[in-house]
């Protein structure tokens, strides 16, 4: 059904988006204010997707807008004049099943969305540094837990940005088998290691595989409940490498909000990693972690996995661990590429992230040992050096 808005209400939003639009024939009022203009039109609905289209009689183009109704009945869509935002032509669409399930998604993952249309786009324009006319269209979608702005350029190209994170991720960097095992391999991995960190006084935080030139090794981490001091066992084939140290940095801090959260933690890594298991049906693991954050004077955990699914997708897979399993929302976000040298885990290397190596240069600190050759040294030294920034 089709249905075409008053005149009268046509001029009003050309009016509302004034301050937008210029007076140059060949404006473009750009996905910002379409997605604001569409927000005007039906205010209450959620906006899902805009996408951008030329046609020979209308040499400006148009943005098509696409806005559900919260009870996932149909949509309500626009066309807007790209030039000056004047409502060209409005519907009201039905969808098939398979699109009313994506739908449900999408609006029960809605109240985690902290990053706006404007903002992904910046972000993915940051991220590859192409401009917002050569979008082709933006959309807000769900899969596998996640929920996700999918930018699509003119070329097909295809950017992911995390609604909830903001990371931006291509669909070339999808990641492979080189490091990942299979949930059962994670699980033995586990039992090896806590043969070495026996007891309830050890508990396990981080778990992750690497791929070196001898094959896949697997780092596991713990923190003594006594003194706070880490554990971390280190296995290669039948080799394996037991440190203990003083965590200091961001790492101090990560044990010493776990500590404080640990009485409320009631599901353990041995579960989190069959509930991985179960989630995602042949998927397999490079990394897991229990990583607890301050919010408004609570302590907050978080088990969160990378997980590589049957479907080779890779996806960072989060529960709450106070609640069971059974009563908590699962929450998937894109893969977070690490940026060698940030030792704080604030996405930059700066001056913080160099002073932390050199108090611990000439020592034996694995977190900082970026090169893994025994020692902190030079030669992690100028890996850091060569990510500043």
């Amino acid at each position: 059904m089709v249905r075409r808005l008053p005149v009268a209400l046509q001029l009003l939003c050309a009016l509302a988006f004034g301050a937008l639009s210029t007076s140059v024939a060949s404006a473009d009022i750009g996905f910002t204010g379409a997605a604001a203009i569409a927000r005007q039109l039906h205010p209450g609905l959620p906006l899902l997707g805009l996408k951008h289209r030329t046609q020979n009689n209308d040499a400006g183009g148009y943005y098509h807008s696409v806005c559900i109704y919260p009870d996932n009945s149909a949509y309500e869509t626009n066309r807007l004049s790209m030039v000056d935002g004047s409502v060209l032509e409005s519907g009201l669409e039905t969808f098939p099943l398979q699109t009313a399930i994506t739908n449900a998604a999408v609006l029960e993952r809605l109240p985690l969305v902290t990053v706006d249309f404007g903002e992904a786009l910046a972000l993915a324009r940051q991220a590859t540094g192409r401009g917002d006319e050569q979008v082709a269209r933006i959309d807000l979608t769900s899969e596998l837990f996640m929920i996700f702005y999918d930018v699509r350029y003119n070329d097909r190209e295809r950017f992911r940005v995390d609604a909830i994170t903001g990371q931006v991720v291509s669909d070339a960097d999808i990641a492979t088998q080189a490091n990942a095992l299979t949930t059962a391999e994670y699980a033995a991995y586990l039992t090896r290691a806590k043969t070495y960190a026996p007891g309830a006084g050890y508990v396990m935080f981080s778990e992750k595989s690497l791929a070196t030139e001898q094959g896949v090794g697997v780092s596991v981490m713990f923190f003594r409940t006594s003194n706070g001091r880490v554990r971390q066992v280190d296995m290669l084939g039948k080799q394996t490498l037991v440190v203990d140290y003083n965590p200091i940095g961001h790492l101090a801090e990560i044990v010493a909000f776990n500590f404080q959260a640990l009485p409320r933690v009631v599901v353990h890594a041995p579960q989190f990693i069959a509930h991985v298991a179960h989630t995602f049906p042949g998927s397999r693991m490079s990394g897991m972690t229990l990583k607890t954050r301050l919010v408004n004077g609570e302590y907050q955990p978080r088990w969160t996995a990378t997980v590589l699914t049957a479907a080779l997708q890779s996806v960072e897979f989060s529960i709450d661990p106070t609640v069971p399993l059974a009563n908590g929302l699962a929450i998937s976000t894109v893969p977070t590429t690490p940026i060698v040298g940030d030792l704080n885990q604030d996405g930059h290397v700066l001056g913080d992230d160099l002073v932390e190596l050199l108090s611990q240069f000439t020592l034996d600190y694995p977190p900082y040992d970026l090169d893994h050759d025994g020692v902190v040294g030079g030669s992690d030294l100028a890996l850091l050096l060569a990510h500043w920034g």
